[in-house]
């Protein structure tokens, strides 16, 4: 199958793209060197105050002249003094250079430097090139060298803007990337909310039957035995759809979308590493809590969840100039407690019309615990919460009295 040519110059031109920088300013380095060499060899030369100049030296001053070029984009300005001055000094000494790399130089300070420094370039590149123009009285050639010089500017601050541009227009795209890949993560947080939720009814109708149905067995056991035995099948039956559900749902809420398996749910002994991400997020948290806490299971997931809504909220809704953490490991029972004096009006509005004061409601009643939460006296928003625990919490690897 042919390439057309558009084709060509695509595949050429995202190649060209890929060179690393110093070896295109390399190239075109070397590029203007010739044209200025091709230049000086075929033109009159003049002689100038030390004779004329042989074609050796008149060469290697030619390649001077485009040498600093190489580092064109890392010192524009540099490079514009040296090739100026190199060209000058060529001229001055009688060899017919042009000035080719001077006008690159140019064009390099307008594209990559800043506008000041643009127009400064530009006022010197004209007042020499007028000077000179002036000296030999070739005055047919001054409105072509400005036309030039001013055109030159003008590219390169076009290319600078179109460059910032297309900067930019990468930037959002890759933060509408970002928020279309929350907005994904989001849906399947909500799609596994709807399926823990459709278990939940599940699991909780499959129980009521077979709560029901042994009752039912227990009193039919020895007055009408068929009876009790039919409930029992029942029994049987529910039991082992429920597991084939559970087991279904549960490895739908247990797969990432990629298929990988999720992370082990957060524990008490993760509130640390929760409270160290806020405080990077720029929230004053100080965290008042026994060292080497940990309990696992519902309760600790619920005191980790509490106080990861809580500070949610703190970040979203307050601008407070402190928050106190403080969870307190009883005889029986694990107290956490919320402080922030933010806008606790705002928060409050905020919090009580929406989700999380809720769901940490539910995150307590879960495990038979209890939460408070309202404004303080004198400003600020206070979330407490009290879950009772049946199992010892370890402290530093030794149970809790």
């Amino acid at each position: 199958m042919s390439v057309s040519t558009s084709e060509r110059l695509a595949r050429w031109t995202d190649r060209a793209r890929r060179t690393p920088p110093w070896l295109q300013d390399l190239v075109l380095a070397i590029a203007v060197s010739e044209a200025d060499l091709a230049a000086v060899l075929l033109s009159e030369r003049t002689d100038g105050p030390f004779g004329e100049v042989s074609t050796p030296v008149a060469a290697v001053v030619v390649v001077l002249v485009a040498l600093p070029l190489v580092f064109r984009r890392s010192n524009p300005g540099l490079t514009m003094i040296l090739t100026g001055f190199g060209a000058g000094a060529a001229g001055a000494v009688g060899i017919p250079i042009q000035p080719l790399a001077p006008i690159v130089a140019l064009y390099t300070v307008a594209a990559w430097s800043t506008l000041a420094d643009t127009v400064v370039s530009t006022a010197i590149f004209l007042a020499i090139t007028t000077s000179l123009v002036l000296s030999t009285g070739q005055l047919y050639v001054l409105y072509s060298n400005t036309l030039i010089v001013l055109g030159v500017a003008v590219l390169g601050r076009l290319i600078r803007a179109h460059r910032e541009q297309a900067g930019e227009l990468a930037r959002r795209a890759h933060q509408l990337e970002l928020e279309r890949e929350e907005r994904a993560r989001l849906a399947i947080r909500t799609e596994r909310t709807r399926i823990a939720r459709e278990m939940h009814d599940v699991l909780a109708h499959s129980t009521s039957v077979m709560v029901v149905q042994a009752t039912g067995a227990k009193r039919l056991v020895r007055t009408r035995p068929e009876a009790a035995e039919d409930a029992l099948g029942v029994i049987a039956d529910t039991g082992r759809q429920s597991l084939a559900d559970l087991r279904r749902m549960l490895g739908l809420l247990r797969r990432d979308d990629d298929g990988v398996p999720t992370t082990p749910q957060p524990t008490l002994s993760d509130i640390p590493d929760l409270v160290a991400e806020f405080v990077d997020a720029g929230v004053p948290v100080d965290l008042r809590m026994p060292e080497g806490a940990a309990l696992e299971g519902p309760v600790g997931l619920s005191a980790y969840r509490i106080v990861q809504e809580a500070l949610t909220n703190v970040l979203k809704h307050a601008d407070p100039e402190r928050v106190i953490v403080d969870v307190r490991v009883l005889d029986g029972r694990i107290e956490v407690e919320v402080l922030d004096d933010g806008g606790a009006a705002r928060q409050l509005d905020t919090v009580g019309g929406g989700y999380g004061l809720v769901g940490m409601r539910e995150r307590a009643g879960l495990v038979d615990g209890t939460l408070e939460a309202g404004p303080r006296p004198g400003g600020g928003f206070r979330v407490a919460a009290t879950l009772p625990v049946t199992t010892p919490v370890e402290l530093g690897g030794e149970d809790a009295a």
